[in-house]
């Protein structure tokens, strides 16, 4: 497993400065195109996504002692676009909440959960204690609000811009900027930034960013499906794992499974659906169950049960 950058504290556990000021400016944040990230050199300018992940954590970060939060400047942060790079002031965490669901993939997600605003409300609501949120108590809703930024919107994110790489060579989009170049790109920055889904950074996939990046740049549609085809696979069965993981909390296991819904749904629904009730609407999971169901859907996904469970 490749190293991620910008490790995510579980709620509870020891992370970054919560008073620490995030400090982001083009001498100090990477991003550049042409600029190594790791062991990847984006070919386009990646710095929003950069700055994305460091506000991520800076915001998680207020959230990792649910026994004592200040609301109000978790929703400052929330709000708050980071410091801008160049000139141009980014989106908001707000924003990129609202925008992370784009494309055919980004449809399925909207119609599948009712509405296009769908997780930047459950934010809010796990902000101001509103809505689905208003009997959780404080601990609660800081654990899911930071189950979402760290494990659902990366997630989605990543499996909407891995279908876009493919989407975008496919249609002859191969602007280095802004088309199918660009997406194979941030999909790095997005899952080396997101902790909870190292599971997936592999030498494996990482070969498959960089050979979908390639495919891109060359208009091979074939090479991009198959890029594409590792990626996903990867990305489910890391969320599979941590869902059917014995010792995982079934709050966190129902993050990685929103994550993943829409395309779990499409392989089984009724073992998708079971597995929401015991996560969600039980009060304790049953673990074999839950794993029964994981690989269950692992098989309908043509990933081997072994490979879910490794390290469980």
């Amino acid at each position: 497993m490749l190293a991620a950058c910008g490790d995510v504290a579980r709620p509870g556990e020891a992370g970054p400065s919560a008073t620490a000021p995030v400090v982001v400016n083009a001498a100090e944040v990477p991003g550049a195109a042409g600029q190594p990230l790791g062991p990847y050199t984006p070919g386009s300018d990646v710095s929003f996504e950069v700055r994305t992940n460091a506000a991520t954590e800076q915001l998680v970060a207020l959230l990792t002692d649910p026994t004592f939060v200040d609301w109000d400047m978790v929703r400052e942060g929330f709000d708050a676009a980071p410091a801008p790079v160049g000139g141009a002031i980014p989106p908001t965490l707000s924003a990129v909440a609202f925008g992370a669901a784009t494309g055919p993939l980004g449809a399925a997600y909207i119609d599948h959960f009712g509405s296009r605003d769908w997780l930047q409300q459950r934010a809010l609501d796990a902000i101001t204690g509103s809505g689905e949120a208003a009997a959780r108590s404080d601990a609660q809703r800081a654990t899911d609000l930071a189950y979402l930024l760290s494990i659902e919107l990366p997630l989605i994110r990543a499996l909407v811009a891995a279908e876009a790489g493919e989407r975008l060579t496919e249609d002859g989009d191969l602007d280095d900027r802004f088309g199918a170049p660009h997406e194979w790109d941030r999909l790095w920055v997005i899952l080396q930034g997101a902790a909870p889904l190292g599971d997936a950074l592999t030498e494996e996939t990482l070969a498959a960013i960089r050979s979908g990046a390639d495919a891109a740049a060359n208009g091979d549609t074939a090479a991009a499906a198959a890029a594409h085809d590792v990626v996903r696979l990867a990305l489910l069965r890391a969320a599979l794992g941590a869902i059917g993981h014995p010792e995982g909390d079934a709050v966190r296991s129902a993050a990685y499974l929103r994550g993943v819904e829409p395309l779990l749904v499409s392989l089984d629904p009724a073992a998708t659906r079971q597995l929401r009730e015991e996560l969600e609407v039980s009060a304790v999971a049953d673990v074999t169950a839950v794993q029964t169901l994981v690989a269950q859907v692992a098989e309908r996904a043509g990933i081997e049960t072994s490979l879910v469970f490794t390290g469980s």
